[in-house]
């Protein structure tokens, strides 16, 4: 798929694909988030979506380390969860897998996220969301 609306940031990369509403995140190399970085990070990606309401898909695979701190923010309502209707996480590294299932084990994120190694199935699991999302 063609990226568009391609956007970088000092720490991460927003573009879009073919639906409009799912944005994609794709973190720096070697990235350390910690609270100020988290900060950073959602502060971005409400300006890239405008604080509209938004899908996302979340390359973690360059992670290197995610503090609990800012573990913590990215799972508050008002904060790291802001406008996201539903989240899937992308990695194929064994430290952005460890991180992923430790966020959705401990942190239990009050929006619908997954994990996955496909972004295939990650884009279909959030058409999913979209349409039990309509049906309501």
């Amino acid at each position: 798929m063609a990226k568009s609306n391609y956007k970088e940031y000092p720490y991460t990369s927003y573009w879009k694909e073919e639906d409009e509403t799912i944005v994609f995140i794709k973190y720096a190399l070697k990235l350390e988030i910690t609270l100020d970085v988290a900060k950073e990070l959602v502060r971005t990606r409400l300006e890239y979506t405008k604080h509209k309401q938004h899908y996302t898909v979340i390359d973690f695979t360059n992670v290197l380390k995610v503090d609990k701190e800012a573990r913590a923010y990215m799972n508050e309502e008002e904060h790291g969860l802001k406008n996201i209707i539903a989240g899937a996480f992308l990695s194929n590294s064994i430290i952005g897998i460890f991180f992923i299932n430790l966020y959705l084990k401990i942190n239990k994120p009050k929006v619908p996220a997954k994990f996955f190694q496909n972004k295939q199935d990650a884009i279909m699991w959030l058409q999913q969301i979209k349409t039990i999302r309509k049906e309501l």
